[in-house]
């Protein structure tokens, strides 16, 4: 943001969760002129403590911490005893598209962050650790045990409807506008959060939601049926992280509904082409390996 501010960032890494986030925009240096926040459900369920709780992540955490938690799992890998290809990490080739990677899990598996921020899953795509139809699977699991950020409530967290008004207002008064979504869920997973009682907060969070962008003047969607923007299981990696069609069709639909808005950074016509030509859901802007 700061070095590149005509530049568009994808800020979901260092902001997971919404004191991150706040953390993240009162840190910038620049102001953007236009902010897309990805809103999950989950930030309104105090039963889900969330991820970068459970992986000892603080809400402002050090650069050194940061360092550690992203590349502790290669690191446990080796003192299992996996080989080191020494000539691969000198190389510093990334596995998929063959560019420079930076980091150990960059130059092993493909897996890290390009430049513009977003996340290269290259635990699926390029190592093949993980599977996406085993994880879906793994997901309605959880959903069925009422586990991990599944976890059964049936009310709307007051505590992460404040945080949100807060980073709203800041975003606000730095004279940024917004656009929010609610983002999109796996359809199969969708429906049955939906059809099962214990996850009745889930019907209450649009409304609760919506007021507070409203008292900005910003606008505010709800995707999280991925099917209202085409999306089908098969376009989600798992219960919650979609592809990059499904991401497409996200910014699609904000597209077509804010033209004024995002009509002078794209070309609608030629993202939607690129988009359903691809032939793999994961793979439309680049090829596989």
């Amino acid at each position: 943001f700061t070095e590149a501010s005509d530049a568009f960032y994808n800020g979901g890494g260092p902001g997971w969760m919404l004191p991150q986030l706040r953390a993240l925009v009162d840190g910038l240096t620049t102001t953007p002129d236009l902010v897309l926040l990805g809103v999950d459900q989950m930030w309104f369920n105090d039963h889900y403590a969330g991820d970068p709780a459970a992986f000892g992540y603080a809400d402002e955490p050090t650069d050194f911490a940061n360092v550690f938690l992203v590349n502790r799992s290669f690191t446990q890998t080796i003192l299992d005893g996996e080989a080191i290809d020494l000539a691969a990490m000198l190389e510093r080739r990334e596995p998929g598209a063959g560019g420079l990677a930076l980091g150990f899990r960059a130059i092993r598996d493909g897996h890290g962050f390009r430049n513009d921020g977003s996340e290269q899953y290259g635990d699926f795509l390029i190592a093949g650790w993980l599977w996406p139809p085993a994880e879906r699977q793994r997901h309605l699991d959880w959903l069925r045990a009422g586990a991990e950020m599944y976890a059964p409530n049936d009310t709307v967290s007051a505590e992460g409807l404040r945080d949100l008004a807060a980073l709203l207002a800041a975003l606000a008064d730095r004279g940024s506008h917004v656009i929010g979504f609610l983002t999109p869920l796996m359809p199969t997973i969708h429906d049955q959060l939906m059809a099962d009682a214990r996850h009745s907060y889930l019907h209450a969070v649009p409304g609760a939601v919506a007021p507070l962008f409203a008292e900005h003047g910003f606008p505010f969607h709800d995707f999280t049926d991925a099917a209202v923007v085409g999306g089908v299981d098969e376009d989600f990696f798992d219960g919650w992280h979609g592809s990059e069609r499904m991401a497409a069709y996200v910014y699609l639909a904000l597209l077509a509904a804010h033209p004024d808005l995002l009509g002078g950074y794209s070309d609608a016509e030629r993202l939607r082409a690129q988009t359903d030509s691809a032939a793999d859901t994961f793979w439309v802007f680049s090829s596989p390996p």
